[in-house]
């Protein structure tokens, strides 16, 4: 039996598992995470049918199934959004510079109400 010393060092996350696991773009994908998990959620509480939830957003069956299962690599944010629009969810964009320390900013995604 492997030893609990044998096994690599256990150390805590981030609140980002894509930054934890090296993407180029860590927010953007959380960002894109998010939108996912609001499709899927919006589809649930709706009672609909993939078949429906795909016409509705003007995107295939097949696309809308790659999307809820995570592939969503060449999909880009603005197409998300228009996704989530046709399906009834306003989407908010926020710009807040950081005008003290000028220091990169930040893509967060927060869900209201």
């Amino acid at each position: 039996m492997a030893k609990l010393a044998d096994h690599a060092p256990i150390v805590e996350g981030s609140t980002n598992p894509f930054a934890d696991l090296g993407f180029d773009e860590p927010d953007l994908e959380m960002s894109k995470a998010a939108f996912i998990m609001e499709m899927a959620g919006v589809i649930r509480e709706r009672h609909m049918t993939a078949a429906k939830a795909a016409r509705l957003m003007g995107i295939s069956q097949a696309s809308l199934a790659r999307l809820l299962r995570g592939h969503w690599k060449d999909c880009s944010l603005e197409h998300l959004a228009l996704c989530l629009n046709r399906l009834g969810v306003t989407v908010r964009l926020s710009l807040e510079p950081n005008a003290k320390t000028w220091s990169k900013g930040e893509l967060v995604v927060s869900r209201r109400g």
